[in-house]
């Protein structure tokens, strides 16, 4: 729409789960096109894990939800849990769902901290998990206000499958806690 040239990094890594499974996506978040990319470049059905807040923008919340993605209200425990719940049984049928555990777009260089209930949603419907690092989405839109979009090159780099409900519960606590430190290290490497 607005020219950005997509490199695209790891992309061999989707086709090593069938088209019919879900994969629960974890990325960094920069941008709005975050979506918009993302479900652009995916090989099968994505929705997402947004903030109920969005349910209010108009048109945006129409498309996510006809996407299959669901809306969390962060403030209310039990309705949070509600929605894993959702999306556990959505990928349990093949949607694959995309999740920002930084809970915010940020525009620093180093990740906010993640926020892990959402993991759940692979393990409970025995899903893979695939870490994307999305570079420079931010510079389509949220770095040229208020002169608007801009043509630019962004970069989505896809981790290979992780599958949490194979580990074992002391593993699968470490591959949890080091999820950051491995985006931030592909993040670190699409800079450099």
């Amino acid at each position: 729409m607005v020219g950005t040239d997509i490199e695209i990094k790891g992309i061999e890594n989707l086709s090593k789960v069938p088209s019919d499974k879900g994969i629960l996506f974890i990325g960094n978040h920069r941008s709005y096109f975050d979506i918009i990319i993302l479900q652009a470049i995916s090989d099968r059905p994505l929705g997402f894990i947004s903030k109920k807040e969005f349910k209010k923008v108009p048109l945006f919340s129409w498309w996510v939800a006809d996407l299959g993605s669901l809306f969390l209200d962060r403030k209310d425990i039990r309705a949070g849990l509600e929605t894993i719940n959702q999306g556990t049984e959505s990928m349990k049928l093949g949607l694959s769902l995309g999740l920002f555990p930084e809970g915010t777009r940020n525009h620093g260089k180093e990740l906010l901290p993640f926020k892990t209930g959402g993991y759940r949603m692979a393990e409970k419907s025995q899903s893979p998990m695939v870490l994307c690092a999305l570079t420079g989405f931010d510079n389509i839109f949220e770095n040229n206000k208020p002169l608007g979009l801009k043509k630019c090159k962004v970069t989505v780099e896809f981790s290979e499958p992780f599958y949490p409900h194979e580990m074992g519960g002391k593993e699968r606590k470490e591959f949890y806690s080091s999820i950051p430190g491995k985006i931030q290290t592909m993040l670190d490497n699409a800079n450099n």
